[in-house]
């Protein structure tokens, strides 16, 4: 036993089956620490000995040091581990992460915690800023919590960097054949199978069991200049075609890019695949028309590719899929959904944005409460003035008249209506929301306006937001 530490047993000896109890008593003295103990009992020539683990604490514990990631990390894997110093061993911890520094937003909280380390399991998300914090407990209390850390995850594949916006070039899902799109038969839109993204179709085609080539190919696109910052195409694809082993393919799928108008196509190369690599090798010893391309084969769930457009920013481009077969062995084939370009441009100094966020049904006659979130979508810190206008009907802004915030903050404005009792059925009411920057100093400043309409019903008014 420790030094100033004792142990008593209820019963000693022990008749079966009757239970001792073990206490263990600790003076004021006794030094702060983990020991372990070993109880022992024997009954002739049985024997038999139990470790105990005992910890002694003079008080609650001290705050942590947070280690891992540093405070302000950047480029920080979405698989990271967050760590702490341990103050004293035999502690337990408990761990928050949010989305703000106030930690209104908690995405996770875990208590319970016997490590100085969590991992979050997958509840990181990419080019996501989070705030952390930690604390202990032990016998004696709870420690305050840890200075907070805060980092930021690494952007995804195609995202675009700090500073910049995305900008939508070029999207279809493939509903209802957009315009612009050709294909070889058998690659088809419209197939019906379990095997498609979202909503309803996919372009398809068959892994035949003949020598083929079949193909579907964009219409032209204008990829704008970017200076520098990136553009991507990315699109989802699921296969089921003939593979050659772990490394080489007998049949395949590839992507091909044309800047001359379709009159030549490269393959685009490996290098260029942001995500999904190409499978392996397309087998040219069997007749198959792409083979020696690098190329996508084997069975894979739905997967999006992400493909560098950077090389070919300010350049008009169509995209080809062609998928090559030999004559022997078929499979599903080759499935090809949400397709979109989108390139990344520089945020501009000064820009409020306006959202609407989900608004509840109400009864005639009641006071309805309309929220919209305002953004500062700008590079720099700004205020905004907050004006209400074109309604007939009773309006009040319920927060602030003028509000700030900070790069990429966002705060949600509340508006009131009261419907008056002589409000008709159809009858509709336009509540105009303009917010205007007062730190651009270009005239006019950066402005954003919503148009909310309340449509009057039966049974309730039904809030609608628009854009101009």
């Amino acid at each position: 036993m420790p030094s100033d530490v004792s142990a008593t047993l209820g019963y000693n000896p022990v008749t079966p089956p009757n239970v001792s109890q073990l206490t263990i008593s600790a003076d004021r003295k006794a030094d702060v620490g983990d020991y372990t103990l070993t109880v022992s009992g024997s009954s002739g020539n049985l024997y038999h000995e139990y470790s105990l683990g005992l910890s002694i604490f003079a008080s609650a514990p001290d705050a942590v040091t947070l280690t891992n990631p540093a405070n302000g990390a950047t480029d920080v894997s979405i698989d990271t581990y967050l760590n702490w110093a341990e103050p004293q061993s035999s502690l337990i911890y408990e761990i928050q992460v949010a989305l703000d520094s106030g930690f209104n937003q908690v995405v996770y909280s875990q208590s319970g915690l016997d490590q100085p380390s969590f991992d979050p399991a997958g509840s990181l998300a990419n080019g996501t800023t989070y705030y952390w914090r930690v604390r202990a407990l032990n016998a004696c209390g709870t420690s305050s919590y840890s200075s907070t850390y805060q980092f930021k995850t690494v952007l995804a594949a195609g995202d675009c960097p700090e500073g910049t916006q995305p900008l939508d070039v070029y999207q279809t899902n493939f509903e209802n054949n957009p315009a612009g799109w050709t294909h070889s038969a058998p690659m088809i839109p419209g197939r019906s199978h379990e095997s498609l993204h979202q909503p309803s179709t996919s372009y398809h085609s068959v892994d035949k069991n003949a020598i083929s080539v079949q193909r579907l190919t964009s219409p032209t696109i204008s990829i704008p200049e970017t200076y520098d910052e990136p553009v991507s195409l990315n699109f989802w694809q699921w296969t089921d075609i003939e593979a050659s082993g772990t490394t080489g393919c007998f049949d395949g799928a590839i992507l091909e890019i044309s800047d001359n108008s379709g009159q030549s196509w490269t393959p685009v190369p490996e290098s260029m695949l942001l995500t999904n690599p190409y499978y392996g090798t397309i087998s040219d010893g069997y007749g198959n028309p792409l083979g020696g391309n690098p190329g996508w084969c084997g069975f894979q769930d739905w997967t999006k590719t992400v493909v560098d457009l950077s090389d070919y920013a300010g350049q008009d481009v169509q995209f080809r899929f062609s998928q090559g077969s030999d004559a022997s062995i078929g499979l599903e084939g080759w499935y090809i959904d949400d397709f979109s370009v989108t390139a990344c441009e520089a945020k501009p100094d000064y820009r409020p944005y306006l959202s609407s966020d989900t608004v509840s049904l109400v009864q005639p006659r009641q006071e309805i409460t309309v929220q919209i979130r305002l953004t500062n979508a700008g590079l720099n810190p700004d205020s905004y003035d907050i004006d209400l206008s074109n309604s007939a009907w009773t309006i009040n802004l319920k927060t602030r008249e003028v509000i700030d915030l900070q790069p990429g903050e966002t705060t949600t404005l509340e508006i009131t209506v009261i419907v008056p009792a002589d409000a008709y059925l159809g009858q509709v009411q336009e509540v105009i929301l303009s917010v205007t920057s007062q730190g651009d100093p270009n005239n006019p400043p950066a402005t954003d306006q919503a148009t909310i309409e309340l449509s009057a019903s039966l049974l309730s008014f039904i809030p609608f937001m628009s854009r101009p």
